[in-house]
């Protein structure tokens, strides 16, 4: 169990700036996407045409931020895979191996609440095309 916590934290002072990037641009990130697709919808056209046009700079960086998370995901994968299989509940609490799982657990959500805001800016700019 010592080699596995070694390169838990071997990955983990690799992997420590990626991953708050991945977490710090989506939080970052939120609130300006939200801030948009809260706007009203602009009764003339050409702030229609800005309006969508700055949805869809949106929409593509929050693509770019799911395939780096996803990405993050997959190059935690294996030593995720060795975690779950050599998991024991008895005997010291693995806080390393826990810790591993937890930013498992943070990714997923991230993935998750990153296609939730990809879908809702992709509906909000077939709503505004359709007042038109």
């Amino acid at each position: 169990m010592k080699m596995l916590d070694d390169q838990i934290s071997s990955a983990f002072s690799l992997l420590a700036l990626l991953l708050v990037f991945v977490i710090g641009y989506f939080a970052a990130f939120l609130p300006l996407v939200q801030d948009v697709l809260d706007k009203d919808i602009p009764d003339v056209e050409a702030d229609r045409r800005g309006l969508i046009s700055r949805l869809r700079a949106y929409r593509i960086l929050v693509g770019g931020l799911l395939i780096l998370a996803i990405m993050t995901g997959i190059v935690l994968g294996p030593l995720t895979r060795r975690v779950i299989v050599a998991i024991s509940f008895s005997g010291p609490f693995p806080t390393i191996e826990a810790g591993l799982l937890l930013v498992d657990v943070m990714l997923l959500a991230t993935v998750a609440m990153t296609v939730w805001l990809w879908v809702r800016i992709w509906r909000r700019v077939r709503t505004i095309r359709g007042s038109a």
